[in-house]
């Protein structure tokens, strides 16, 4: 190799991000649920700002009133399988193994994390607070030599 060659690293495997909009308000039933999981159904504590909330529950997407939320997502998993992992077989299907709400202040952030046993994984927002102008809450990817990380 000569000195004018640099050995440079190659990309082979994408990341694809796959974003859709729930396109409606949520019903009156949906909200309450939120609400009351919110309100009385959550763990940690909210008052010291490295400690986030999260549902004691973590198969949400199970409760009867959230039927419809868990439709729309089973169905956009099927357009994902196929059209970003090419998936055409119809009896091959991703499933949603746990589903969990995390309840954090404006601008706060999760610690740097990854799901090591998921071939995808995913965020469903049933509130995302805007900021200041066009700035939104947001989810932030990380990437290592050996992981992608959330925050």
């Amino acid at each position: 190799m000569s000195n004018s060659e640099k050995k440079l690293p190659y990309e082979v495997f994408s990341i694809p991000i796959y974003k859709t909009n729930i396109g409606r308000e949520f019903t009156k039933q949906e909200q309450d649920e939120f609400d009351t999981i919110i309100e009385k159904q959550l763990e940690g504590k909210d008052h010291h700002k490295d400690i986030k909330r999260n549902s004691v529950d973590k198969y949400l997407l199970k409760r009867k009133p959230f039927a419809s939320i868990q439709s729309f997502i089973d169905h956009h998993l099927k357009q994902f399988a196929v059209d970003i992992m090419g998936i055409y077989d119809p009896n091959v299907s991703l499933d949603i193994t746990q589903s969990w709400l995390n309840a954090t202040e404006p601008q706060q952030l999760f610690q740097i994390h990854y799901h090591c046993n998921s071939i995808i994984s995913g965020v469903f927002y049933p509130k995302c607070l805007e900021l200041s102008g066009d700035k939104l809450d947001r989810i932030l990817f990380h990437r290592d030599e050996q992981n992608i990380m959330f925050q």
